[in-house]
Order: C-alpha cells, then sequence, then structure tokens
C-alpha cells in the first residue's frame, strides 16, 4: 500500500484494512518512495499497552502504530506532527493548539458555523508540518480526531494560534520567545536523537516564518470575531456579508 501524504508518497506494509485512508491511497503506487514504515505485531502490542485499554481493536492500535511510526522517522524526511486544529480560509492555513480538551476543536467547529462554505477543514486533530522555499504548509492527514475532518491538501500556514479558556474573548499577537515552550509540547518529538534535533530545528523555522497568536476566549460564536480579525487582519462584518452574497448567488 502507498499514501500520498504532505505531498510525499510513503510505502506502507503490516496493514491489510485499506479503507482508513481514503483518498491518501496512491491507485498506482510508484517503484520508488520518499518514506517506508512498517507495521509489526510487537508494535501493535506496544501501542496497547501505551494506551493502557483492553477494549481498543487491533484495527485501531495498528493506525495509531503506524502515526507513530510516522511521527518517528517523518522528520528524516521533512515531515513534523503536530496536535492542533487547522482551517483554512481564504486560501491560508490557520492552526489552533491547546491541551486536550481546552477547545481546539470547538473553535474549529464555531468557524465553521458561523463563516460557513468560506471555511473548509485541513484537519481536526494532526496535521502534518512542513517547511517549503518560502513557507510552512500544513496538510491533512488521515488521523483527524473522532469528528474525522480532514482533507488531502497542503496549504500555506498563516498564522498558529494557542488557545486557553477565559472570561472574555481576546486574540493578540505574541512573540514566538513567549511560546517556544508550548509548541514544543504540540509537536510530536521522536525518540531518536538526530530526528529530535531536526524537530527542534522545524520549530525555529515555523516560529519565525509564521505569526504567533494567543487566544483567551469563551466557547461562544464570539469568539470566531476576536481569532479570525486578528490572524487575518480582515473585517469579520465585512467577512459575513461577503460570504451570505456568495452563498446567496450559488443557491
Amino acid at each position: 500500500m502507498q499514501l500520498s501524504l504532505a505531498n510525499i508518497l510513503v510505502d506502507v506494509d503490516g496493514i491489510d484494512d485499506s479503507r482508513f485512508f481514503g483518498d491518501y491511497l496512491v491507485p498506482s503506487p510508484t517503484p520508488v518512495a520518499d518514506l517506508s514504515l512498517c507495521v509489526t505485531p510487537e508494535l501493535v502490542r506496544a501501542e496497547r499497552e501505551i494506551a493502557g485499554q483492553s477494549y481498543f481493536s487491533d484495527t485501531y492500535l495498528t493506525q495509531l502504530a503506524l502515526l507513530r511510526q510516522l511521527a518517528e522517522k517523518g522528520p528524516a524526511v521533512g515531515r513534523f506532527l503536530m496536535h492542533a486544529a487547522v482551517l483554512e480560509y481564504d486560501g491560508r492555513a490557520y492552526a489552533f493548539t491547546a491541551s486536550s480538551g481546552t477547545g481546539k476543536s470547538t473553535h474549529l467547529q464555531l468557524w465553521r458555523r458561523t463563516l460557513g462554505n468560506a471555511v473548509q477543514t485541513v484537519n481536526g486533530d494532526k496535521p502534518l508540518l512542513y517547511a517549503s522555499d518560502a513557507e510552512v504548509m500544513a496538510c491533512g492527514t488521515p488521523w483527524s480526531g473522532k469528528e474525522g475532518w480532514q482533507r488531502n491538501v497542503c496549504v500555506p500556514l498563516g498564522g498558529l494560534c494557542f488557545i486557553s479558556r477565559g472570561e472574555k474573548d481576546v486574540c493578540r499577537r505574541i512573540e514566538p520567545a513567549d511560546v517556544l515552550e508550548r509548541a514544543l509540547r504540540q509537536l510530536y518529538v521522536p525518540s531518536d536523537a538526530s530526528a529530535a534535533v531536526l524537530t527542534v530545528e522545524f520549530l525555529d523555522v515555523l516560529l519565525r516564518r509564521v505569526p504567533v497568536y494567543e487566544l483567551s476566549c469563551t466557547m461562544e460564536p464570539t469568539a470566531v470575531r476576536a481569532s479570525f480579525e486578528a490572524m487575518t487582519g480582515q473585517d469579520f462584518d465585512a467577512c459575513l456579508v461577503n460570504n451570505d452574497e456568495r452563498n446567496s448567488h450559488e443557491d
């Protein structure tokens, strides 16, 4: 089986069921791939021990084992796994990250609900990132959280936002040095020393190229206005009007 992930070709062995991978599957595999991964029974058993749950299916644990292999070996070909929810608006991607349960998926859903067809999801939980010549690209993967929000696309990353809960909706741009530790926690850091060094080097590129924001917010639609205007630089109300007009023309 061969997958197209983050603009590279990945050979995968040890997995029989390909339905999980959808349009990431390469219908006519090429002889030479950028990366080769193999899921073994030992790796699946290791995932069960890590999860600490006996009721997880072997199929699910096999998918996790492949994801871990991808995260471990991806830095060698310039691909890095991040824990974030990523959406696309007006040709740019915006990544929202936080500790699990803080509300990144909820905030992404609020963008989708408020801005409608103007917003498309790139990935709901575990995108791959890579540095192109001038930009950082955010790419969808099949590992996209319980909602299954994902597309096999790569979009230039226009902003990285760290979410926290608050009583008011405030989004401000911050210095990369202020989020260095938090950002590193959201990137998968491989166990191999050389791959870990590559990850730290990529983090430096990420924070130099991509504007960084901090959003203190409620889980109400008003939070979208705060993050939207700060990150896109556009007027929220004007965009709502333009989107309504575009949708009426499509109808």
